[in-house]
């Protein structure tokens, strides 16, 4: 986890480097070797590009930053494997939260990477499609081939060190969730080292599956970003509901966790890939959040209404001495950054 985490640190320098270069050299490029006029001309003409407030039409509607996106985020900082893994490998809880503060501020960030190139390509290249190959062809475009072969190393590296998180991640959950469970139940004793090697033959499923499935995106005609969250939707927020119910209530019942965990799934697969319910899937996570919720807490009232699950946390963290004092301030500081940068790129601001 230390060197998934290490190289996840370099590459994420690097990626904002080439973050940093790209405005430069493509501002540049508009101007016709004048970056001021270039910068005049991307946040002076075509403002609408430049609003982030969507309505009801966009990919992402604002109203939903506050339903579905907002527990997308609660899942994805505080229950992701991919994200409990990098935490994990701090040296302790104090290291942890500003590693995490460090990320969050990263996050904000984000637009110069995957935002203004985009609307960049707006003025450079109006008529590229699909969305996917924008990134790509501008920085072909504007580029010479050292940078391109930079940047293509650093997007490559990225994906890859990705990839093996993710594969980390599910070999994990498989082994302590599914496979060693079972050997429990029968009374088989394995080694660790077994247990790697069937961890191994899951990730190398989970590849092969993985490439098999991977051309579908050429289908995805709301752009990647969309088709991700989607398709990802189908198993992080069903698992987000059963976790947060069992945090929240000692008397939610196994049973009930793993019927509204399959429920969730059946009616959001239903609704999004059959039915095809006119309602914005981030919308319907939580719709079907607070229904699959009231689901698994009635039912465990009615099937067991005396049961109390005995297990305990081992939380360390309960000692609020090993916490990081600046954790507030930077935290607020985030917050109302965050806020100020939907207002500069609102109606209220540089969208006018």
């Amino acid at each position: 986890m230390k060197l998934i985490s290490l190289s996840d640190v370099s590459l994420g320098l690097g990626l904002f480097l080439l973050a940093l270069i790209i405005p430069v050299y493509a501002f540049w490029y508009l101007g016709s070797g004048n970056i001021w006029e270039g910068v005049q001309q991307v946040f002076l003409n075509k403002t609408e590009h430049l609003n982030a407030v969507g309505d009801k039409h966009d990919a992402v509607p604002f109203s939903t930053l506050f339903t579905g996106m907002l527990l997308i985020n609660f899942y994805y900082w505080g229950m992701e494997p991919y994200i409990a893994q990098q935490t994990l490998s701090a040296k302790n809880l104090k290291e942890a939260q500003k590693g995490m503060t460090l990320a969050a501020g990263g996050k904000l960030l984000m637009p110069l990477l995957i935002n203004l190139p985009g609307l960049l390509a707006i003025h450079l290249l109006p008529k590229v499609e699909p969305s996917a190959s924008v990134f790509p062809n501008l920085i072909v475009h504007i580029f010479p081939d050292i940078l391109v072969g930079f940047s293509l190393a650093l997007v490559f590296g990225a994906a890859m060190t990705t990839y093996t998180a993710g594969l980390q991640s599910c070999g994990s959950l498989f082994i302590f969730n599914i496979y060693k469970p079972y050997l429990e139940q029968c009374n088989i004793i394995v080694s660790e080292s077994q247990l790697v090697k069937k961890g191994k033959y899951f990730e190398l499923i989970i590849s092969l599956s993985a490439m098999f499935i991977a051309p579908f995106i050429l289908f995805a005609h709301d752009g990647f970003y969309t088709y991700l969250q989607t398709v990802s939707g189908l198993f992080n927020m069903p698992i987000f509901t059963i976790m947060m119910m069992g945090i929240l209530s000692q008397r939610v019942t196994p049973a009930m966790a793993q019927l509204g965990l399959f429920l969730y799934m059946i009616s959001y697969f239903t609704l999004v890939f059959i039915w095809k319910l006119d309602l914005h899937y981030l919308h319907l996570f939580a719709l079907l959040f607070v229904i699959i919720a009231i689901i698994i807490w009635i039912g465990s009232k009615l099937t067991q209404p005396h049961y109390k699950s005995t297990f305990q946390f081992e939380f360390s963290g309960l000692d609020r001495t090993s916490y990081w004092k600046g954790r507030h301030l930077v935290g607020t500081i985030l917050i109302l950054v965050m806020i100020a940068i939907y207002i500069v790129f609102s109606p209220l601001g540089l969208a006018q």
